[in-house]
């Protein structure tokens, strides 16, 4: 994970905080927040060797707009996953998510649309 890296656009007020209440309740959970730049020594000091970090991302727009969709579809589910904690921390309501999910709906039809998050991927021996 590297939250810092989540860029999308047209910036749409749901998702913005919805996106918002999920990092504050990782931090509230003190989970490292980007921790895909710190794999590298995490797994350094925990004894592991040959360690060798892949980064990818996703930067889509309409260019790519079934790729698009797609992902933005994916991006539901995945921001959906961790509403069960956040409706019980009372970070968020169900109307909330629901505006969360048009959000991305809108961005998916706005010709503007650009979606962009980049990851860290790791491999390593012990």
């Amino acid at each position: 994970m590297f939250n810092s890296s989540f860029y999308f656009a047209p910036e749409l007020p749901n998702l913005k905080l919805y996106y918002e209440r999920f990092i504050s309740f990782n931090v509230h959970l003190e989970e490292i927040l980007n921790v895909g730049a710190q794999l590298g020594n995490m797994l350094f000091k925990a004894g592991f060797k040959n360690i060798a970090l892949f980064h990818g991302d996703f930067h889509l727009d309409q260019s790519k707009s079934e790729d698009l969709k797609k992902m933005l579809s994916f991006w539901k589910i995945l921001m959906k996953s961790g509403s069960s904690g956040l409706l019980e921390s009372g970070l968020i309501n169900e109307a909330e998510i629901q505006a969360m999910e048009e959000d991305l709906n809108i961005i998916a039809m706005s010709e503007n649309a650009v979606f962009f998050y980049q990851f860290v991927q790791t491999f390593a021996t012990y």
